[in-house]
C-alpha cells in the first residue's frame, strides 16, 4: 500500500508533521549505518521481497529467483533457497510477485491442493 490517503482513512495529512515524523525515524538509522551497524533482521521483516519471486536488473542483466532475506553483514539482497543463496549487492528489483496465484504459492512454485483426478482437468 503506497497511498497516504488510504493509510489515513481519508483524513488530511499535514506535510510538515509527516516529514518531522519520518526524519525522526530516519536519523537514528542513518547514525547506526554511519557507525557501521546494520539491523538486517528489522530490514528483512519490513521488506516486501522476502519470500517472494523477484526479478533484479543488474545493469542490463536480469536475474530471477526467490528473495530469501538480506545478508546481516552487508545488507545485500539474498537470492535463492537456503544453502544456495547468492548475494545481490547492487541492482533494481523490477518485479516482485506480491499476490499469490490460486495455484502457485508466494514463491511462484506450483502447489497441488488435491490428488490428481479428484477435481478433473478444470479444477
Amino acid at each position: 500500500m503506497t497511498s497516504l490517503r488510504e493509510l489515513s482513512g481519508g483524513r488530511p495529512i499535514e506535510a510538515g508533521t509527516l516529514l518531522d515524523a519520518w526524519l525522526a525515524r530516519l536519523e537514528p538509522r542513518m547514525e547506526a549505518l554511519a557507525a557501521g551497524s546494520f539491523d538486517a533482521g528489522a530490514w528483512s521483516s519490513r521488506q516486501r521481497t522476502t519470500g517472494r519471486m523477484v526479478e533484479v536488473d543488474l545493469g542490463g542483466r536480469i536475474v530471477t529467483g526467490l528473495a530469501s532475506g538480506v545478508d546481516p553483514e552487508t545488507g545485500a539482497l539474498l537470492l535463492g533457497p537456503e544453502g544456495e543463496q547468492r548475494p545481490i549487492e547492487s541492482g533494481d528489483v523490477v518485479r516482485c510477485r506480491i499476490i499469490e496465484h490460486p495455484r502457485l504459492g508466494a514463491s511462484g512454485v506450483a502447489r497441488i491442493s488435491s490428488p490428481v483426478g479428484s477435481e478433473g482437468c478444470n479444477g
